[in-house]
């Protein structure tokens, strides 16, 4: 038995002496173990087994001469085929350890990144909302007194110049003018500060702002708040989104809608913030509703802009009903 350069190939010589016809010799052979080979009768003495798979083989010849007699015990030989290093169990138990500690060390950076991008998004976040608070206090502080300054002043100088015309009328204007002004910077500071993201922040201010817009108007306004109102906090865009949009209700109630008196009332439920805007006014008729202009279209953009949706309901006569809805 010989081996060659692959020692998977086995080569196998054999023989049996007969003086008198040797050519006339016989063999059967059989290989067994994990391959089984057993021959017919052949005259072959020497076979090749080749890429034998890993482990423990026998071969077996037996032979007969010229006159048919076969040798009862024939010849075995053994051996073993040795598994390549990477076939071992060893290697494979290595292999896999370092497979799933390379894939534990990648999911591990992986989270780790995560970790760090979360983190890095809370600190500019945080840093973002104290410049804004920054920003609203120093607005306050500075413009927001030089403003209630000036509403002052021009509601005296209002009062001190009535009869006294066209200056009365004149100053009358710019005292209204600068409470106007004062109004809305009220309404930019609110909504710079930070610690206005909350959903009570959001339902107080609406019900504040409609009870001073509607101050000196025919129109009385009343509002509802719930008692159990979570302060759940509000990303700053859906928080304005949601204002202006009701802004733009109630402005159109005081303008179009010739009504004398509006309800609002705000809910939450199913985590949703739902704020409704009801008035006794005209109303209008469904069909009618892309020819008042581009308020409602303007409302509808703003609530779609923070995953909302705007409920219009209005029949001629009969007052109109909005029901706005975002996710908080």
């Amino acid at each position: 038995m010989t081996e060659s350069d692959n020692p998977r190939d086995i080569c196998v010589e054999y023989a049996a002496l007969d003086f008198a016809a040797p050519e006339r010799v016989r063999f059967r052979y059989e290989l067994s173990g994990p391959l089984h080979v057993r021959s017919g009768l052949t005259e072959e003495r020497r076979i090749v087994f080749s890429r034998l798979p890993t482990g423990n083989y026998t071969f077996r010849v037996t032979a007969c001469n010229g006159d048919g007699v076969w040798h009862r015990e024939g010849v075995d030989v053994s051996w073993s085929v040795q598994p390549f290093f990477w076939e071992t169990l060893s290697f494979r138990l290595w292999c896999l350890l370092l497979c799933g500690g390379g894939i534990a060390l990648t999911v591990r950076g992986i989270e780790r990144q995560r970790v760090r991008r979360r983190l890095e998004t809370a600190e500019r976040e945080q840093e973002l909302a104290r410049e804004r608070a920054r920003i609203a206090r120093d607005l306050h502080d500075e413009i927001g007194a030089k403003l209630t300054r000036l509403s002052l002043l021009g509601s005296m100088a209002a009062e001190d110049a009535k009869g006294q015309e066209p200056l009365g009328s004149e100053v009358s204007e710019m005292a209204d003018t600068a409470r106007e002004t004062h109004r809305a910077f009220d309404e930019i500071v609110w909504s710079v500060s930070p610690r206005n993201d909350t959903v009570r922040s959001l339902s107080h201010y609406i019900c504040k702002y409609a009870e001073e817009f509607f101050a000196g108007t025919p129109v009385v306004s009343y509002c509802r708040l719930p008692d159990d109102l979570a302060d759940r906090p509000l990303e700053p865009q859906s928080r304005h989104q949601m204002f202006l949009a009701v802004k733009e209700s109630l402005h159109n109630v005081l303008k179009h809608a010739g009504a004398t008196r509006v309800n609002l009332s705000v809910e939450q439920a199913d985590g949703h913030l739902r704020v409704e805007v009801k008035d006794n006014g005209k109303g209008f008729a469904p069909a009618d509703a892309g020819s008042l202009g581009d308020g409602l279209r303007n409302m509808q953009e703003r609530m779609k802009a923070v995953g909302g949706t705007l409920v219009v309901e209005s029949e001629a006569g009969k007052g109109s009903r909005l029901i706005f809805e975002m996710p908080v």
